[in-house]
């Protein structure tokens, strides 16, 4: 399991099959589609790039523990278990969707959290 941690250091989402993303309550966050973050409806919400999740700007949502680059790391609070993943949604088409331009990479913060995005 990969755990992801926001700004304050708090554990905020997980990944067990290295697709899909779940809040730590169990809730079906989004999934990865290649390196890009997309939520079930289809949206293209961020992007998943050396340990970080960040915006579609390229600015830090969430870390795993070992990320690399991007701006100063917090201190990771303790976590609890996360809750039994919960059932996901069908994802919805894409095809014939171009992806977003990847944007360079941000040593800043978003201003936005993990759960504003979806």
């Amino acid at each position: 399991m990969i755990a992801f941690y926001d700004r304050q250091g708090r554990a905020t989402a997980f990944c067990e099959d290295g697709a899909s993303l779940y809040f730590w309550d169990g809730r079906p966050a989004a999934y990865l589609d290649g390196d890009m973050v997309v939520d079930y409806g289809g949206r293209p919400i961020g992007w998943l790039q050396d340990g970080w999740i960040t915006d579609l700007d390229g600015h830090a949502i969430l870390f795993e523990s070992d990320a690399i680059r991007g701006p100063a790391k917090p201190e990771r609070l303790a976590k609890a278990v996360p809750a039994p993943r919960r059932p996901r949604p069908a994802k919805a088409d894409r095809t014939g969707e171009a992806p977003p331009r990847r944007p360079v990479s941000s040593t800043s913060w978003s201003e936005r959290s993990f759960s504003q995005l979806l």
